[in-house]
Protein backbone atom coordinates (compact mmCIF):
# COMPACT_ATOMS: atom_id res chain seq x y z
CA UNK A 1 0.00 0.00 0.00
CA UNK A 2 1.37 3.41 -0.94
CA UNK A 3 1.92 5.94 1.80
CA UNK A 4 -0.72 8.63 1.86
CA UNK A 5 0.33 12.09 0.84
CA UNK A 6 -0.44 14.93 3.22
CA UNK A 7 -2.66 17.52 1.58
CA UNK A 8 -3.40 20.80 3.29
CA UNK A 9 -6.82 20.97 1.64
CA UNK A 10 -7.77 17.69 3.32
CA UNK A 11 -5.82 17.60 6.57
CA UNK A 12 -4.25 21.02 7.06
CA UNK A 13 -7.28 23.21 7.76
CA UNK A 14 -6.99 22.96 11.53
CA UNK A 15 -3.25 23.60 11.47
CA UNK A 16 -3.68 26.68 9.27
CA UNK A 17 -6.56 27.93 11.43
CA UNK A 18 -4.40 27.54 14.58
CA UNK A 19 -1.48 29.37 12.97
CA UNK A 20 -3.72 32.20 11.78
CA UNK A 21 -5.68 32.50 15.04
CA UNK A 22 -2.44 33.55 16.75
CA UNK A 23 -1.82 36.32 14.21
CA UNK A 24 -5.23 37.62 13.16
CA UNK A 25 -7.76 39.60 15.18
CA UNK A 26 -10.57 37.62 13.51
CA UNK A 27 -11.39 34.07 12.50
CA UNK A 28 -10.76 33.30 8.80
CA UNK A 29 -13.78 32.33 6.73
CA UNK A 30 -13.85 28.73 5.54
CA UNK A 31 -13.68 29.83 1.89
CA UNK A 32 -10.51 31.83 2.66
CA UNK A 33 -8.89 28.80 4.29
CA UNK A 34 -10.03 26.69 1.36
CA UNK A 35 -8.15 28.90 -1.10
CA UNK A 36 -5.06 29.17 1.12
CA UNK A 37 -4.84 25.39 1.65
CA UNK A 38 -5.21 24.76 -2.08
CA UNK A 39 -2.35 27.17 -2.76
CA UNK A 40 -0.24 25.41 -0.09
CA UNK A 41 -0.82 22.19 -2.02
CA UNK A 42 0.51 23.84 -5.19
CA UNK A 43 -2.89 24.28 -6.81
CA UNK A 44 -3.39 27.58 -8.65
CA UNK A 45 -6.15 29.75 -7.22
CA UNK A 46 -8.22 32.17 -9.26
CA UNK A 47 -10.68 34.14 -7.14
CA UNK A 48 -13.20 36.35 -8.89
CA UNK A 49 -15.53 37.73 -6.26
CA UNK A 50 -17.14 41.00 -5.33
CA UNK A 51 -15.50 43.95 -3.64
CA UNK A 52 -15.14 43.40 0.09
CA UNK A 53 -15.50 39.61 -0.06
CA UNK A 54 -12.08 38.87 1.44
CA UNK A 55 -9.83 38.25 -1.56
CA UNK A 56 -6.96 40.10 0.11
CA UNK A 57 -7.33 37.67 3.01
CA UNK A 58 -6.32 34.79 0.74
CA UNK A 59 -3.05 36.55 0.09
CA UNK A 60 -2.02 37.61 3.55
CA UNK A 61 -3.27 34.41 5.19
CA UNK A 62 -1.27 32.32 2.75
CA UNK A 63 1.80 34.51 3.20
CA UNK A 64 1.55 34.32 6.97
CA UNK A 65 1.38 30.50 6.93
CA UNK A 66 4.32 30.37 4.49
CA UNK A 67 6.36 32.64 6.77
CA UNK A 68 5.57 30.47 9.80
CA UNK A 69 6.66 27.34 7.91
CA UNK A 70 9.82 29.00 6.60
CA UNK A 71 10.81 30.03 10.13
CA UNK A 72 9.62 26.81 11.81
CA UNK A 73 9.94 23.96 9.27
CA UNK A 74 9.09 21.40 11.95
CA UNK A 75 5.50 22.75 11.94
CA UNK A 76 5.07 21.79 8.27
CA UNK A 77 3.55 18.28 8.16
CA UNK A 78 3.80 18.00 4.38
CA UNK A 79 6.83 17.00 2.33
CA UNK A 80 6.51 20.18 0.31
CA UNK A 81 9.46 22.52 0.57
CA UNK A 82 8.54 26.15 0.94
CA UNK A 83 11.01 28.94 0.17
CA UNK A 84 13.01 30.45 3.02
CA UNK A 85 11.94 33.90 1.85
CA UNK A 86 8.48 33.45 0.32
CA UNK A 87 7.18 35.95 -2.22
CA UNK A 88 3.68 36.35 -3.59
CA UNK A 89 2.96 38.29 -6.76
CA UNK A 90 -0.51 39.81 -7.01
CA UNK A 91 -1.93 41.05 -10.31
CA UNK A 92 -4.72 43.49 -9.63
CA UNK A 93 -6.44 45.24 -12.51
CA UNK A 94 -7.21 48.92 -12.22
CA UNK A 95 -9.96 50.87 -13.89
CA UNK A 96 -9.81 50.55 -17.64
CA UNK A 97 -9.48 53.58 -19.87
CA UNK A 98 -12.67 54.55 -21.67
Amino acid sequence: MAASIFRFRDHGWDLCRRILSKALPFTPHDYQLDRATHALDGIDVLAITGTGSGKSGYIYMLMHVLLVFSRNPELNPSRRKFPANPLIVVVSPTLAFH
